[in-house]
C-alpha cells in the first residue's frame, strides 16, 4: 500500500488522476537506481605501480566440510598510500616464495579491486591473475 498526499482538483480536470501516478513512478525509479559501493570500479593505477610483498598465506574452500586450499593471499604494502596494506587473492598454486627478511617489490597482472562496507567501515578486496617481481633489493 502506498500513501501520498494527492492534490485537490476539480472533477472535470483530467490531470487529477495522472499527476499522482507519474509522481509515484518517478519516486520508485529513483529509489531503485541508488548507487551501491559494491558496483564501483577502482582504478588499479591508484595503488601505485610497485607494491612491497610482506606475507603470503593460503585461503581455503570450505565447501562440503573439506578444507582445500583454493589459492593464496599476497599481502602488500602500498608506498603510494603511506604503506597501507592490501591483500590480493590469486587462485591456484603458490606463485612466489618469500624468504625471511626479504620484501620484494612486486606488481600484479589482472588486478581487480572492489570496495564494500562491513560494520560501517569501507573494506577493499582484490583479486589478480598473476604476480611478478619488479625488484628484490628490499631486505630487513
Amino acid at each position: 500500500m502506498t500513501a501520498f498526499i494527492m492534490p485537490a482538483y476539480r472533477s472535470d480536470d483530467k490531470r487529477a488522476f495522472f499527476i499522482p501516478v507519474i509522481f509515484y513512478v518517478i519516486a520508485m525509479s529513483e529509489e531503485r537506481t541508488i548507487m551501491r559501493i559494491q558496483d564501483l570500479k577502482i582504478d588499479n593505477t591508484s595503488f601505485g605501480r610497485a607494491k612491497m610483498l610482506v606475507d603470503i598465506r593460503p585461503y581455503y574452500n570450505y565447501a562440503e566440510n573439506s578444507k582445500d586450499i583454493e589459492g593464496y593471499k599476497y599481502k602488500v604494502l602500498l608506498p603510494a598510500h603511506k604503506m597501507d596494506s592490501l591483500e590480493v587473492k590469486i587462485a591456484g598454486a603458490k606463485l612466489l616464495e618469500l624468504a625471511d627478511g626479504e620484501y620484494p617489490m612486486i606488481d600484479f597482472e589482472g588486478l581487480e579491486a572492489k570496495a564494500y562496507v562491513i560494520d560501517g567501515k569501507a573494506v577493499i578486496t582484490a583479486t589478480a591473475k598473476n604476480i611478478r617481481v619488479i625488484s628484490n633489493q628490499n631486505k630487513a
